[in-house]
């Protein structure tokens, strides 16, 4: 199963703590990735089941347990670091309401979709996955971030939607990928702002 911090995880060790932080929180779910950071005060465990084959929906699934529904949660939490990073870009950015059919509005113009994964560990090579859910999307751009085991963002990918159109999941390998051109694109934004705003481009 692999060492995290300084201990070697077996999938006993595992099951049973995932049953132990289950148990002592009283729930009859998945425990979720803060709740095991913050029952047994440490990362380990976290970092051991994202390490693990299936990662947490694959455990969850095994074990017969549900997820908890925290997507909109997690999606508005990444939206807030994006928008905190456009900001000191200097572009002037609003967060939009939940029901919205995107996420952030650029200088009154470009619309945003932001989408988050962890990386998917199976056995045929791990992976991130972003779901649009949508076949046309409703935004200008989708903005990626990829993120580890402790949820820090590892990587960003701009993509335009035109390049993505009919594509309700995009995947990418955690080595490489045909989106790598897109990986720190923010001067897309740049251009999507000028174009949209009838601004004159200077590229």
């Amino acid at each position: 199963m692999g060492y995290t911090h300084g201990m070697k995880w077996s999938d006993d060790l595992i099951l049973d703590g995932v049953m132990k932080v289950k148990e002592g929180l009283k729930i009859d779910r998945m425990p979720t990735r803060s709740e095991c950071v913050k029952y047994t005060n440490s990362y380990a465990l976290s970092v051991a089941i994202s390490r693990r084959d299936g990662g947490w929906y694959g455990l969850a699934s095994e074990l017969g347990l549900r997820i908890k529904t925290s997507e909109t949660t997690t999606g508005k939490k990444y939206e807030k670091i994006i928008k905190e990073i456009l900001e000191n870009k200097g572009y002037e950015v609003s967060q939009m309401s939940q029901n919205f059919p995107y996420d952030l509005l650029v200088n009154d113009c470009l619309k945003i979709d932001v989408k988050s994964s962890h990386l998917y560990k199976g056995k045929e090579g791990n992976f991130y996955t972003f779901r649009t859910g949508k076949r046309y999307a409703t935004c200008d751009v989708y903005i990626l971030v990829a993120l580890d085991d402790l949820d820090k963002v590892v990587r960003t990918y701009i993509i335009p939607s035109s390049k993505v159109i009919k594509n309700t999941q995009l995947s990418m390998g955690e080595y490489s990928s045909k989106y790598d051109i897109y990986l720190d694109r923010w001067d897309i934004l740049t251009e999507y702002v000028n174009f949209l705003s009838g601004a004159p481009s200077w590229n």
